[in-house]
């Protein structure tokens, strides 16, 4: 029973281990300045998001504003992906796996497109 239990652990860990290497997780916060908002994260204000290939690419989203916000990517000016709506004061995400090498993706808000936005690099 002892080593059944090692070895479900050395398991579990492993498995652990995996999921975290095949998940590319990014921060996405909305901002509000003056009457402007923007995206905003670690990186800065609109900031290049890097997609990895062969993986899931989850965006977290935080709206700390008095707006709602939609997380739009686009390909070719076509939406691909949309976290919907995220309300005042709530949080969201938005989980992108299917990519092709040397596609060129862009993001925005669905209400602010002209303020809030960026594009999205892709590496392997």
């Amino acid at each position: 029973m002892m080593n059944e239990t090692k070895s479900l652990g050395i398991l579990l860990a492993a498995t652990l281990l995996y999921v975290d290497a095949s998940t590319n997780t990014l921060q996405l916060n909305a901002n509000e300045k003056k009457g402007v908002y923007t995206w905003l994260n670690k990186e800065g204000t609109n900031p290049i998001l890097n997609f990895r290939l062969n993986t899931d690419n989850v965006v977290q989203l935080k709206n700390p504003t008095d707006s709602k916000h939609q997380l739009v990517i686009t390909s070719e000016g076509k939406e691909v992906a949309s976290s919907g709506d995220i309300q005042r004061g709530k949080s969201g995400e938005l989980t992108f796996g299917k990519l092709s090498q040397g596609e060129t993706l862009e993001y925005h808000c669905l209400y602010h497109p002209t303020t809030m936005k960026g594009t999205i690099t892709i590496s392997s």
